[in-house]
């Protein structure tokens, strides 16, 4: 009996220790943002946020993102508020119109911020950010709209870059394709000479596979 009661008191521990991970996170989140920059985050109070708002279940995290938005200063909310909301979608982009929404209706001055963030990890489903966005905060529309629309833009430019390479995109987009009879190197090309050989490629011999099921002789 002694050795059953210590083991559902290490568990009780257990269970209470869990049920304390997802407040803990908060306090040590609010805790780095006293005296944050008004510029950006510290590498620190980042992780802090990011360790918040994922230590709670996926329907809970829109929630967790407000609390630590409304408790930062206001010079540090929009960054706050994008660096939560980036840790959410990069995890579950589903959730990414049901977390834009929530902290957009809560916090209407960052909902641009949001949206744009939220659409750019998440681009297919840029439309329903967009609508979750303008439906919590309307009087936001104007700003949302323009801010998703910039960071699709910009992210598909430089996606089209990336695929073309640095190549100069002064030039025509399309052209003819011709045929030339002279290899590239006029002075030691083709058969060593600048010319293609005029005699047919000889015919390769017939093939001898080895059968590597049987032992090497």
């Amino acid at each position: 009996m002694e050795g059953l009661g210590q083991k559902c008191l290490v568990n009780l521990k257990t269970m209470k220790m869990k049920q304390l991970l997802p407040r803990t996170a908060l306090l040590v989140a609010l805790s780095m943002l006293i005296g944050t920059s008004a510029h950006a985050l510290t590498a620190t109070q980042a992780k802090a946020v990011r360790k918040a708002v994922t230590s709670v279940p996926v329907p809970e995290m829109g929630s967790k993102a407000v609390e630590l938005i409304l408790q930062a200063e206001k010079q540090d909310r929009e960054m706050v508020a994008v660096t939560a909301v980036r840790a959410i979608v990069f995890r579950y982009k589903a959730s990414a119109p049901s977390v834009v929404a929530t902290v957009a209706k809560a916090a209407p001055d960052v909902a641009a911020a949001v949206a744009a963030a939220a659409s750019e990890l998440s681009r297919a489903e840029a439309p329903q950010i967009v609508a979750a966005a303008t439906g919590a905060a309307p009087g936001q529309t104007a700003s949302i709209n323009d801010a998703v629309t910039h960071t699709i833009s910009t992210f598909s430019a430089v996606s089209a870059v990336n695929t073309r390479g640095a190549a100069d995109g002064s030039g025509p987009s399309s052209g003819g394709i011709t045929h030339d009879t002279n290899p590239i190197n006029s002075d030691d090309g083709g058969r060593g000479d600048g010319e293609f050989p005029t005699f047919k490629p000889n015919k390769p011999t017939a093939p001898h596979p080895k059968d590597y099921s049987k032992p090497r002789s």
